[in-house]
């Protein structure tokens, strides 16, 4: 019973890993390439700084800082959101 389990929820994680990847066959519905108003609200009130964005996806948000002067670096796990 328990190896069954176990091989349905690697499964499961299995094909939600591959639907996730196929949405970058087109363009994601979270990425708007438009950084939200709570990071630019920020930004306007803070001076600038280093920022790693961890999940950065295609980088909206690491372009919006480093236009408002900030040394900003981020990693993606998936290829082509960074390669976009």
């Amino acid at each position: 019973m328990m190896v069954k389990e176990g091989h349905n929820e690697l499964n499961h994680r299995l094909r939600r890993r591959v639907r996730f990847m196929q949405c970058y066959r087109r363009s994601p519905v979270w990425d708007t390439n438009i950084s939200p108003p709570e990071l630019i609200e920020f930004l306007e009130n803070h001076p600038a700084g280093r920022v790693l964005d961890i999940g950065c996806g295609t980088g909206t948000n690491l372009v919006t800082m480093a236009e408002k002067g900030w040394t900003a670096d981020g990693i993606d796990f998936i290829a082509k959101a960074v390669r976009s």
